[in-house]
């Protein structure tokens, strides 16, 4: 998984208008269904928009955001607390922030309700190996969403 992340790490990723962002992503989200209490995976959050929408809109997750580029993994930090400084409620959510590699995730095995690939799975440089660290990840009846336009 490779990102390239254009902006500074103080800005990389946050979008001012949040009303904006979930109003763009309200059919995909819909399609994920995310219910409280589940145990989420985003591998390869790249800018962390979408880990920020979602921290922002729904309550009780808990939320591994997943990605092997170093830029990446340190601006997420600023960018999720810009992000839950915009909730109209007390965050109710857990984030986890876990470093991958180019095979595997480092993600805890039978772990997850749900997993979103989203607009990542074409910077796999070893996608067979990513999709069978993958499927370890998932609880019985777990779901994998893979996004790519």
């Amino acid at each position: 998984m490779r990102r390239r992340v254009r902006n500074t790490i103080n800005n990389c990723g946050y979008i001012s208008d949040t009303n904006k962002m979930l109003t763009s992503t309200n059919s995909e989200l819909s399609i994920y269904d995310l219910k409280p209490r589940e145990v989420i995976a985003e591998i390869g959050f790249g800018t962390g928009w979408l880990t920020g929408v979602i921290l922002i809109h729904y309550d009780s997750l808990t939320y591994y955001a997943n990605d092997i580029d170093e830029a990446s993994l340190k601006a997420i930090d600023p960018i999720t607390k810009k992000y839950l400084d915009s909730r109209k409620t007390p965050n109710s959510n857990k984030l986890i922030i876990v470093k991958g590699t180019t095979t595997k995730t480092n993600l805890p095995e039978n772990t997850f309700d749900k997993i979103i690939v989203r607009e990542t799975f074409h910077h796999f440089e070893y996608p067979n190996e990513m999709l069978q660290d993958i499927k370890k990840l998932l609880k019985l009846n777990g779901k994998l969403f893979v996004y790519e336009p």
